[in-house]
């Protein structure tokens, strides 16, 4: 409790999907290099930490702040990757967990012009293989960036083709038979026409088959209707801007279907967004985290590309590009702090440093998180309890 009255070493949490669940997360950006403020034996109290928000309870029996996290390289430029023809990762832009299925972790690897898909054991990666590259007719990819799957939809892929200007959908994980098709955009024609999509990032699907798209050259997020060949403004203007209504080059978001919101990387203004799915358009948004320039203290972000919210909506995970670390930024806070990556924001290779970090994605029980680290070409994973 007094470590929590320290606003520097509050570190706290507890997973309310998940009973009897004390969980370990970092501390002030400011103080990693500090000893522990307070000692506590949490062996004799583990009751307390389950029952008292206000009490946390740490894996080395004390409170205070921690270093940054070191991952493990699970997936990299060396690794085979069955039915390709190329070897390893190159320049991966996307990470999800397909938790629909088998917690299969699905990659775009941006670079080679493909999409993977492989399992991890924690003590063995497996089943390392290719999803998408081309299919009949000479067809393929221009330059996939990110993916999507519904939990309602099992094995149903939806890529966002950023230069080829469209989103593709891929049924059963395979490209075979039906072959992939664009459910959204004109292949190869960009334009700012509700039929038409400039540089699309990243996508979601709601329950209902909708699409969501942030249009990043158009400044814009778009709607789809299942089977729909246009789509509805829902989020921008359509031109940059950095007010509340506008964005400047949307890349990252996260749809929170639950409770009508979709969160927005507006990765120019160096903040994250969060709209009402039920605010129409102009639609004015609310400011989560950043927005007070760019920059490396805790209150600030440059230039993030990808976030992910924990079950309960209350912490969102920001691949914070521009500074070469992942933040993670509770709900409603004014500051975030800096899980993995270099302190002063400096690119490197080391398991505790980044170049270029563009994804982020929590497993299912939320214990791991992995990263797409684009130019160090791998996926890290980082164990956070």
């Amino acid at each position: 409790m007094l470590c929590n009255n320290d606003i520097s070493c509050r570190i706290y949490d507890i997973n309310a999907l998940l009973l009897n669940q004390c969980r370990l997360f970092q501390g002030d950006i400011n103080l990693h290099a500090q000893s522990p403020i307070l000692g506590s034996p949490c062996q004799q109290n583990m009751s307390m930490c389950r029952e008292d928000i206000n009490y946390t309870c740490l894996r080395f029996n004390q409170c205070g702040p921690l270093k940054v996290l070191e991952g493990t390289t699970i997936v990299d430029g060396n690794t085979v990757i069955a039915k390709s023809v190329t070897v390893g990762l190159s320049g991966p832009t996307s990470i999800l967990v397909n938790k629909t299925v088998d917690n299969a972790i699905i990659v775009v690897d941006s670079a080679y012009g493909q999409v993977i898909s492989f399992h991890d054991d924690v003590s063995n990666i497996s089943n390392v293989t290719l999803v998408a590259k081309n299919w009949t007719g000479g067809n393929m990819f221009n330059t996939p960036y990110t993916a999507f799957i519904h939990s309602s939809q099992k094995s149903v892929l939806y890529v966002t083709d950023y230069y080829g200007h469209c989103v593709y959908k891929i049924d059963n994980m395979q490209v075979v038979s039906p072959v992939p098709n664009v459910v959204a955009g004109v292949k190869g024609s960009f334009g700012n026409g509700t039929n038409k999509l400039y540089y699309p990032y990243r996508i979601a699907v709601d329950s209902a088959g909708n699409l969501y798209i942030t249009d990043s050259r158009n400044h814009r997020v778009m709607r789809y209707a299942a089977n729909a060949t246009s789509g509805v403004m829902i989020a921008g203007t359509g031109t940059s801007g950095s007010d509340s209504l506008s964005l400047n080059r949307p890349y990252g978001m996260y749809l929170d279907e639950d409770n009508s919101y979709i969160y927005v990387v507006d990765a120019l203004n160096s903040r994250i967004q969060r709209f009402s799915l039920s605010g129409g358009s102009p639609n004015n948004g609310t400011t989560v985290a950043g927005g007070n320039g760019n920059g490396l203290d805790n209150n600030q972000l440059y230039l993030p590309f990808d976030i992910c919210l924990t079950k309960n909506k209350r912490t969102m995970y920001i691949a914070d590009t521009g500074n070469n670390r992942i933040v993670r930024w509770n709900i409603g806070e004014a500051s975030g702090v800096n899980i993995a990556g270099d302190v002063n924001g400096n690119s490197g290779s080391s398991a505790s440093m980044f170049d270029q970090p563009y994804s982020v994605a929590l497993n299912d029980n939320e214990t791991f998180l992995y990263v797409a680290d684009k130019t160090n070409s791998r996926i890290i994973r980082f164990e956070l309890i």
